[in-house]
């Protein structure tokens, strides 16, 4: 046997295991490479993402900024800056339910105090009140919560969810002792004392009067703060041509809320001006149609003392029949039919009024109309 063959052999298979060893180990290396460099890009290419969305942010290009947020969330979607910012600049954009979706998103990853709080606010802007209550007080757990938030929304939750406007004007003004110069606090302090029993009931609103005066010295356009004063005035039942001089200036700063139109519209009908208030509360329901039936008790009474009974009829039912039988609109749909000399049907809706309100005193607001002449005159119908 040649040996010298056989080593000759086994040597170059040795080489050739080596160079396969080699080349294996190159590609190999080259592999990690490439994934290094690769994620090295990526990671800076999401970081520029992330970049440009905060800097979109910062100048309140709040679409430009999620478009931004979302590229990078497209390269990592458990990416917390890019949810944040999604997120975050939803809310900005009033968009509240897609703020929630990202949001709930981000606390799988990140339950800061901070996202728990815009989540409280959040859930508060689409009426879910619970579920704000509940991340209000959650929040509130946490050492570095934010105290003036914490207030302010219990607030709102007050005010909007339970009605009570008392507690949230005590609850805003511990708020504003955490930070006195906010001009939103201050003017959500005027609305609440504007709807409590003391203003509403008492007419005692003069704590309002000087907040909203206050408010219109910082920032004389702002519409929200001259309907606030007007209001104050409106509720008092004083100084009605100032309160109508407040709501023709907001509607000249931002004419499309229609809940300025309809206070416009209440003042005339207070002043006597029936034209003019028509105008207002039919200008109103054009702004808010889906709101129409609560303006259809002050439309059908305008209409009353326009004399144009029929529309007043039409307007006070429309309201009955979609928020139920109310005492003051049949008492105004018997009154116009009345004047129709429709007399069975206008006794059938004071009969209603009496069910209804048993204290009423139907048949004084005409000195010739009482139960006699009505007995007299439905015989007679």
């Amino acid at each position: 046997m040649d040996t010298t063959s056989i080593s000759s052999t086994d040597g170059r298979q040795n080489i050739l295991k080596y160079i396969i060893i080699i080349v294996i180990s190159l590609v190999l290396l080259s592999a990690i490479i490439v994934y290094y460099y690769n994620s090295i890009a990526k990671h800076k290419m999401i970081a520029d993402y992330i970049e440009a969305g905060n800097e979109h942010f910062s100048n309140q290009q709040y679409h430009m900024a999620i478009i931004s947020f979302n590229r990078a969330l497209n390269e990592q979607s458990d990416n917390i800056d890019a949810l944040r910012g999604i997120g975050v600049s939803f809310f900005k954009l009033k968009n509240y339910n897609k703020s929630i979706e990202y949001l709930n998103q981000l606390l799988i990853y990140d339950n800061s105090v901070n996202t728990i709080e815009i989540l409280a606010s959040a859930y508060y802007m689409v009426g879910e009140y619970e579920k704000s209550k509940e991340y209000n007080e959650k929040a509130r757990t946490y050492e570095n919560h934010n105290e003036t938030a914490y207030y302010w929304l219990s607030g709102s939750l007050l005010f909007w969810a339970d009605g009570e406007y008392e507690n949230a004007s005590r609850t805003y003004l511990y708020a504003l002792e955490h930070n006195p110069g906010s001009i939103e606090l201050l003017n959500s302090l005027g609305y609440s004392i504007l709807h409590s029993d003391s203003c509403v009931l008492r007419k005692n609103c003069s704590k309002a009067v000087d907040i909203f005066k206050k408010l219109i010295d910082i920032e004389p356009d702002n519409p929200d703060f001259h309907v606030g004063l007007a209001s104050a005035y409106l509720h008092q039942n004083i100084k009605l041509d100032e309160a109508l001089k407040g709501y023709k200036l907001a509607i000249e700063l931002d004419g499309t809320d229609y809940i300025q139109y309809m206070n416009l519209g209440k003042t005339y009908y207070i002043l006597g001006e029936y034209n003019e208030a028509l105008a207002a509360l039919m200008t109103a329901q054009e702004l808010a149609p889906d709101t129409e039936s609560r303006l259809y008790p002050a439309i059908g009474r305008t209409y009353y003392y326009l004399g144009e009974y029929e529309k007043a009829i039409q307007s006070l039912n429309r309201n009955n029949e979609r928020s139920g039988i109310y005492a003051r609109n049949c008492e105004y749909i018997g009154r116009s039919y009345y004047k129709l000399g429709r007399y069975k049907e206008a006794d059938e809706q004071f009969a209603l009024v009496d069910q209804l309100d048993p204290d009423s005193e139907i048949g004084i607001f005409d000195p010739n109309y009482n139960k006699s002449i009505r007995n007299m005159e439905l015989n007679i119908n």
